[in-house]
């Protein structure tokens, strides 16, 4: 009986041990795996397009408004970057993101302080006899002040194994979020120079339909001055100068219409550049001839790829999907000598 029993444990200590080596496998070969890239999406061009051209120059984007070769244009948009409040917050999310890395990187390096203590003791006796044994001399000294120096200075240092590739996961997320940040800067300078070009555009095209606004009024002022002098004479009938002057009016009122709308205009490019409390006598639209930039003959997944937008969200997806791989990690162990 005793001996069925010992067979019996033998067996079963046998079934334990022999599948730890297949497990510690098992688990290294599962810490190897990296999760999976993310394909990008394959576009195929149909057989029928043939159209041929080239794209802008890739530094074109970060400053597109120089191919207008408008000065006024880019003194606005010059200063409004320099100036935005949303500017500043990219750019210093931006920074953000650069230190967040170095920290998300360095945990993986070399940790430890150093350390070092000092200390001074002084033993002082307030009396001491004195006492003469032949042989030994006198005792006074044995009770004399002394003094005692000790120091100490240590460096503990640890650092964490890196078995499972944790450190080139949270590496690709770092760098990731650091892109992401990156796209976002360039996108809010991007967005704020669109809307100072637009806003610049919108008020010159509403200061020359003001100047339009304003001719009409004069002629039609003209017209009414005249039908006035011969409705006086009896050349003509009262209805006929009351449909002057309401033409009159209404060119009056259009053109108050045109000039509020300028207006309003022009205090949204002072809040774009900064000065939104300052007159609207310090922004004079300026109407220079403009030379509309060519439009490249290219696809629009190409233009759509170089949108910081597109590239930030691409950034994002990347940071999401080493997170994922992180969160898997750290289900191993962490060793740290």
């Amino acid at each position: 009986m005793k001996s069925s029993v010992s067979r019996l444990r033998t067996a079963v200590t046998r079934a334990l041990v022999w599948p730890a080596p297949g497990l510690g496998v098992a688990l290294w070969l599962a810490g190897c795996v990296n999760a999976p890239p993310i394909r990008p999406a394959a576009v195929e061009l149909p057989a029928t397009y043939d159209a041929v051209g080239s794209a802008l120059p890739a530094g074109a984007l970060d400053r597109w408004w120089l191919l207008y070769n408008d000065l006024q244009l880019q003194g606005l948009v010059d200063q409004a970057l320099a100036g935005s409040f949303s500017v500043r917050e990219a750019f210093a999310r931006l920074t953000e993101a650069r230190a967040t890395r170095a920290s998300a990187l360095s945990r993986y390096g070399l940790q430890g302080n150093a350390q070092a203590t000092g200390e001074i003791r002084r033993t002082d006796y307030v009396s001491a006899p004195d006492l003469d044994i032949p042989g030994l001399g006198s005792l006074t000294n044995l009770f004399a002040p002394n003094t005692t120096k000790t120091g100490n200075v240590s460096l503990p240092v640890s650092w964490e194994l890196d078995l499972f590739g944790r450190r080139g996961v949270a590496r690709d997320v770092a760098d990731a979020d650091l892109a992401a940040e990156r796209f976002n800067y360039e996108g809010v300078r991007a967005l704020l120079a669109a809307d100072v070009a637009r806003g610049l555009f919108e008020a010159r095209g509403l200061a020359a339909q003001l100047e339009d606004a304003r001719a009409s009024e004069h002629i039609q002022d003209q017209i009414a001055n005249v039908v006035r002098v011969r409705a006086a004479r009896g050349l003509v009938a009262a209805s006929d100068l009351d449909r002057v002057e309401s033409d009159l009016a209404q060119v009056r009122a259009q053109a108050a219409d045109i000039a509020g709308a300028l207006d309003a205009s022009r205090r949204v490019l002072l809040v774009l550049i900064g000065a939104g409390t300052a007159p609207l006598q310090s922004l004079a639209i300026a109407r220079p001839e403009v030379r509309v930039p060519d439009v490249p003959d290219t696809l629009p997944g190409a233009l759509l790829i170089r949108r910081p937008d597109i590239r930030e969200a691409d950034a994002r997806l990347g940071a999401q999907t080493g997170n994922v791989r992180l969160a898997e990690l750290a289900f191993y162990p962490t060793i740290t000598p």
